[in-house]
């Protein structure tokens, strides 16, 4: 794990431009498949009630779900959206 970085360097950063971050997503997602591949594929962060729930949701347009809180459906949902 990396250390924190000092004060001065943090004084010392500049920001990035649109283009240089555009650059690095870009970059980023061009090693994802070797990084899942290196890992043995997506780790299965979501409980099985949770994978359905993505499932129905990528092949219906509209899905209705019974919510209560602590269930973890905003968060697969977000899951979904960023994985």
């Amino acid at each position: 794990m990396s250390a924190l970085p000092s004060y001065e360097q943090v004084r010392s950063a500049r920001l990035i431009t649109e283009a240089e971050w555009k650059q690095h997503r870009l970059d980023s997602l061009a090693l994802a498949p070797e990084r899942l591949q290196a890992i043995g594929g997506m780790p299965a962060v979501l409980l099985p009630y949770q994978a359905q729930l993505l499932a129905t949701t990528a092949t219906n347009a509209v899905t209705v779900v019974e919510k209560s809180r602590r269930t973890g459906v905003t968060w697969a949902a977000g899951a979904d959206a960023v994985l």
